[in-house]
């Protein structure tokens, strides 16, 4: 029986009265409606990804108008349909197009046999799935009650880029199994689809339990250029639908000075899905054993984690350390944040080890300061609250713990008011204060001659006391922003307050702290006002804008100028991020006093939107009362800082952006370049007293950096001329291949701090990279050299190896 695409009316009215779960038939031009039991469940290439792959035309999905929504509806689209009533057996032929529940199914026909539920495609198969998987084979069988799938000659592409080839596949319910297949995620070639990728795996049977989310892989290779590698007679993995599993991690191997080489193997375990727990052992050359335990648990009001650390040592005689002469060493930290609404959270941070050289001989890359606390914190639109009981650890040999602060404790408070209302002024509280302790005090270098065995001001600077000191302290600051006859007028006032104790009873901090064992309070009231008058000049593609600033701030002398420590304004460097600062230091330490001056004229130019200019110009000038800056500081921070003088330094920045996109043969290609520079003049002759700049640049995946840093003798703490210039450079020298470097280099030492050189490499599928660095101590020796390399397939995983002597 054959009938043409015109002639289908009776032969589907027919279908209609048979077939009890046929609901419903409506032609629509070429698409026929046909609720018949087809099925065509491949589940192991679903998963949750809403992506489309290509060549999935939107438009198929496209329903007919007044489709049904019956889910078990099936559309399809054929060039003639036949229908044999004597054999039950239904065909749909040329150019066959099958729509279902948003999966689409191509073939060149498909056929239902009636008495036993039977489906079968064949010719050019292609099955799209719901995800954007591409499912393409020679033949499918499909029962009818979709719970058996058969295949030939199947090739699936995923849309995370996975490439799968097998011989057949048979599908039940909740498992597949894949008969000599391979897979990979390195794209197949467009010109020779049958050459070897870079890497792939060749399986005599891949199995995938949906049950149990795991894929077992049974007589399997690793090939490279289609040549093996190594033999795995069996391994599972987790499948593409299992978010957490238990199993053994990506192995690495280890290299040190120390400990030989060693071979550290990770097992995770999927414990519960708020909570995992994964064990680390490492076995080295020495001998020593290194075991990692780690615990990660979720809350409902958070998070935390525990890790330790265990190390067994057979041998200490191979150490030459003192420290690292022991039997057993250990170390332990814990992390953790709580919430307790929608606007307060808190949590620690926790270290507890056996001996500060562990994390160096183990390189465990935790930082040379450790930080145990206790926190609370809130934050909402207006407002910021923070409060912490911290002490602070070192893993520097050079340090003592006894050197370290202790909070004991520290806050901060900080509320805006009226920011919402354009038209009221800005008023703002700050509050903050902090208890701190040490035991031993903190000096530093001013010259080659400081003994911190025996200090004195003229050598050393201290930058912590030993003692206890404590401060309370409130600020509340005014502005107004009002625009007059074209100008920004901006009058602001502020108000400090303070309360500082002291208790200090060694005599050399006695020496740098005249107020000790002291308790004093002081105030610091200011006003002040900002002006500034832009001037623009605008084409059709430039905009320019000159603006002279101006900024006069009255207030008294600051009280006890120096006498007290200065924990939070140790840093202090007059620059363009400063210059029209109210209040020039860091912190509540130290206030700045007297009646002071800024001013400066600002020059911004854009082109086109790419191009992007700007430079400022100016200076500081101390009018009337004491200049804090020059008054004697017990951590030395007065020193170069630009404002030691009543007329500062003069002050030069100016940065250029530029960001474009090129159209090229091989795409759009983006490319930037950045170049900023700052210099500080002396007032007198305008001598070069400090000078930085940056240049980066980049094409695609080509990139240079280089930055440069000078600071005169004058300018400096320890009165000696500082210069260092530092490089980056990416290369691209093949489509694939990126080479790079970098250097540092102190120009005065004629030396090098650093440096390195590495490859990379990297595709749809694979990424290499090794790198090769040298440090270098004082005396311009290579004092560590590390060699590192990293291979990853890329939906495998990675491993690498690094070499450090």
């Amino acid at each position: 029986m054959f009938m043409r695409r015109a002639s289908l009316h009776n032969i589907l009215a027919r279908m209609v009265m048979k077939k009890s779960n046929l609901k419903r038939f409506r032609p629509f031009r070429y698409y026929t409606a046909i609720s018949f039991s087809i099925a065509l469940s491949f589940a192991f290439f679903n998963t949750s990804h809403n992506s489309f792959a290509q060549n999935y035309d939107p438009d198929i999905l496209a329903a007919p108008s007044q489709q049904s929504t019956n889910e078990e509806t099936y559309y399809i689209e054929a060039d003639q349909l036949i229908h044999d009533q004597q054999q039950g057996v239904v065909t749909a032929s040329g150019n066959v197009r099958l729509r279902y529940q948003g999966r689409i199914v191509e073939a060149d026909e498909i056929s239902y046999f009636e008495n036993t539920g039977r489906v079968m495609a064949t010719g050019h198969v292609r099955i799209f799935e719901k995800d954007g998987t591409i499912l393409t084979v020679e033949h499918a069988d499909i029962t009818s009650k979709f719970d058996r799938t058969v295949a030939e000659k199947i090739f699936v592409i995923t849309p995370q880029d996975q490439y799968f080839w097998a011989r057949s596949v048979n599908s039940s319910s909740n498992t597949q199994i894949f008969e000599d297949a391979t897979y990979t995620t390195c794209k197949p070639c467009e010109e020779n689809p049958e050459k070897a990728p870079i890497w792939r795996i060749r399986s005599s049977k891949i199995i995938n339990d949906e049950g149990k989310e795991i894929i077992h892989f049974h007589d399997s290779s690793f090939e490279i250029f289609g040549k093996p590698i190594i033999n795995i007679p069996y391994f599972f993995a987790p499948n593409s639908q299992a978010k957490r599993k238990s199993g053994i991690l990506r192995p690495s191997i280890t290299s040190s000075s120390k400990l030989g080489y060693g071979v550290k193997v990770p097992y995770y375990l999927a414990l519960n899905p708020s909570y995992d727990l994964t064990i680390t052992p490492t076995l080295y050359s020495n001998p020593t054993a290194l075991l990692e335990v780690e615990w990660r648990q979720r809350l409902k009001s958070g998070t935390y984690s525990v890790k330790a650390y265990n190390a067994v040592q057979a041998n200490i005689d191979n150490f030459s350390e003192e420290q690292d002469k022991q039997t057993w060493r250990g170390f332990v930290e814990t992390h953790g944040q709580m919430s307790i609404n929608k606007m307060w959270n808190w949590g620690w941070d926790g270290y507890l080890r056996s001996d500060r050289l562990m994390n160096e001989t183990y390189g465990l890359g935790l930082p040379s300061v450790l930080k145990n606390q206790v926190w609370l914190q809130g934050q909402s639109r207006s407002g910021f609250a923070r409060a912490e009981l911290s002490h602070h650890i070192s893993n520097n040999l050079s340090e003592t713990d006894r050197k370290m602060p202790s909070s004991l404790p520290s806050f901060s408070y900080r509320k805006a008011f009226n920011t919402d209302d354009k038209d009221k002024s800005d008023l703002t509280l700050t509050i903050n204060g902090s208890i701190l302790r040490r035991e031993e005090a903190d000096f530093g270098y001013k010259t080659a001659n400081c003994d911190t065995s025996s200090p004195t001001q003229a050598d050393c600077y201290i930058r912590g006391i030993e003692g206890t000191y404590s401060r309370l302290s409130a600020q509340l600051d005014w502005r107004k922003t009002a625009l007059v006859s074209g100008a920004l007028f901006t009058p602001f006032a502020y108000a400090k307050a303070d309360v500082i104790s002291m208790s200090i009873e060694d005599n050399d901090t006695k020496n740098f702290i005249q107020n000790h064992n002291k308790t004093y309070a002081r105030v610091m009231p200011a006003v002040g006002a900002d002006l500034r008058m832009p001037w623009v000049a605008q084409t059709k593609n430039i905009q320019q804008t000159i603006t002279p600033i101006a900024q006069l701030i009255a207030r008294p002398s600051e009280i006890s100028a120096g006498d007290s420590p200065n924990e939070d304004s140790q840093s202090l460097f007059l620059d363009a991020t400063n210059l029209f600062k109210w209040d020039k230091y860091t912190g509540f330490d130290r206030q700045e006093g007297g009646i002071r001056a800024n001013y400066g004229i600002q020059y911004d130019i854009s082109i086109n939107d790419d191009l992007h200019f700007s430079s400022l110009i100016g200076q500081s000038y101390h009018i009337y009362g004491t200049n804090s800056f020059t008054q004697y500081d017990p951590t030395a921070s007065n020193i170069a800082s630009g404002l030691d003088n009543d007329l500062s330094n003069i002050i030069i920045g100016a940065s250029l952006n530029y960001d474009s996109t090129r159209e090229t043969e091989n795409g759009i290609i983006p490319m930037s370049v950045y170049v900023s520079a700052s210099a500080s003049l002396n007032h007198d002759n305008a001598q070069l007293e400090a000078f930085s700049s940056l240049a980066k640049a980049s094409y695609g995946k080509n990139s240079l950096g280089i930055s440069y840093a000078y600071t005169a003798d004058e300018a400096s703490i320890n009165r000696e001329e500082q210069q260092e210039i530092e490089a980056n450079i990416g290369l691209q020298i093949l489509e694939n291949i990126t080479i790079k470097g970098n250097a540092r280099y102190e120009i005065d030492d004629r030396r090098f701090v650093s440096r390195g050189l590495g490859l990379h490499y990297e595709d749809e599928c694979t990424i290499f990279e090794t790198n090769y660095t040298q440090a270098f101590s004082s005396t311009g020796e290579v004092n560590d050299h590390k060699v590192d390399f990293r291979l990853t397939f890329k939906s495998l995983g990675s491993f690498g190896h690094s070499l450090s002597r």
